[in-house]
C-alpha cells in the first residue's frame, strides 16, 4: 500500500514540472509537492489546497483515488478475516 502513493507522487512531480511542452527533470520542492498530493488523494483526505486543472493529472487523480478506497476495503477484509479465523 505504500509503494502506491510513492509511485504517484514521482508521477505528479514530473508532471508539475512542464516548460514549453518539455519535460525537465523535477527538483525537490515539486517532489516533496508531489508526495503531498499523492498521500491526501491515496488517503481521500483531500485539503484542497492543490489540486490539478489538466485533463491528465484529473484522471490520475481519480484513479489514485479509487485505488486507496479499494486498497483500504481491501486491508479491512483481510484484517477482519484473519482475526476471525
Amino acid at each position: 500500500m505504500l509503494i502506491i502513493p510513492v509511485i504517484f507522487g514521482f508521477i505528479y512531480a514530473a508532471i508539475m514540472e512542464w516548460d514549453s511542452g518539455i519535460m525537465i527533470v523535477a527538483n525537490m520542492g515539486n517532489l516533496m509537492d508531489g508526495l503531498y498530493l499523492s498521500g491526501i488523494t491515496f488517503l481521500t483526505i483531500g485539503f484542497s489546497d492543490m489540486y490539478p486543472t489538466e485533463a491528465i493529472p484529473r484522471l490520475l487523480v481519480v484513479i489514485e483515488g479509487f485505488m486507496g478506497l479499494f486498497l483500504m476495503a481491501y486491508l479491512t477484509i483481510s484484517f477482519t478475516r484473519k482475526t476471525l479465523r
